[in-house]
């Protein structure tokens, strides 16, 4: 994976979070979300945080894998010529981020966009200065980067997360957004058996950029 190109003149941007939305958990049931079985892989190694630690708990791994419809999501928005980004609430620096964008290369995501040959995070990721409690509603400011880089007015991007809370801040700070529950099955807040972005939630959000 890995081998799509950006679109040069971006129809739309889809935007996702990662964890819970691109990843499922590994307590995710396929009946609940929507599959005849949950992809078993690529593996996201150690993609769930040391901290806080009860999500480890939880799931009884620090492993992820690929959400319902996770690589079929990103693919999706390529093929329509929509460039793909990412705004999470990790910081900058640090192995779990690193880990995870090392797989979200594999998941599809075009080489080069999300990982420098350098190792940090490309210029489709937008993600936080320091670590902090409130960050997953201070995406905003990562989105509106996504959209400034890739010349995509609000009203033609999507984004996607399983934080209801993440949702609503992003759309008050950005008139026009459109926005999607990912990982519906949580009620909108972190669980262990969260299926990540499933097919419906995936053409609920991305059909509402295709109205404008």
């Amino acid at each position: 994976m890995g081998r799509l190109t950006q679109p040069a003149n971006p129809k739309g941007l889809c935007v996702f979070d990662i964890d819970a939305t691109l990843t499922s958990h590994a307590k995710a049931d396929a009946k609940v979300c929507g599959v005849p079985e949950m992809p078993k892989g690529p593996v996201c190694t150690s993609c769930i945080g040391r901290k806080p630690g009860w999500k480890a708990e939880m799931t009884g791994t620090r492993n992820s894998f690929p959400a319902a419809y996770g690589q079929e999501a990103i693919k999706q928005c390529l093929d329509h010529g929509y460039a793909v980004g990412l705004a999470t609430a990790r910081t900058c620096q640090g192995d779990t981020l690193k880990a995870r964008l090392q797989w979200l290369e594999k998941m599809g995501f075009p080489k080069g966009s999300v990982m420098t040959p350098m190792g940090t995070p490309g210029p489709a990721v937008g993600c936080q200065a320091h670590s902090a409690p409130g960050n997953k509603l201070h995406k905003d400011q990562s989105i509106l980067s996504l959209m400034h880089h890739f010349k995509v007015p609000a009203k033609r991007t999507v984004f996607f997360d399983d934080s209801r809370s993440a949702l609503l801040a992003a759309q008050k700070a950005i008139p026009g957004l459109n926005i999607q529950q990912a990982s519906s099955n949580c009620k909108g807040e972190w669980c262990p058996s969260a299926c990540g972005l499933t097919r419906a939630e995936f053409h609920k959000g991305f059909s509402k950029t295709r109205h404008h």
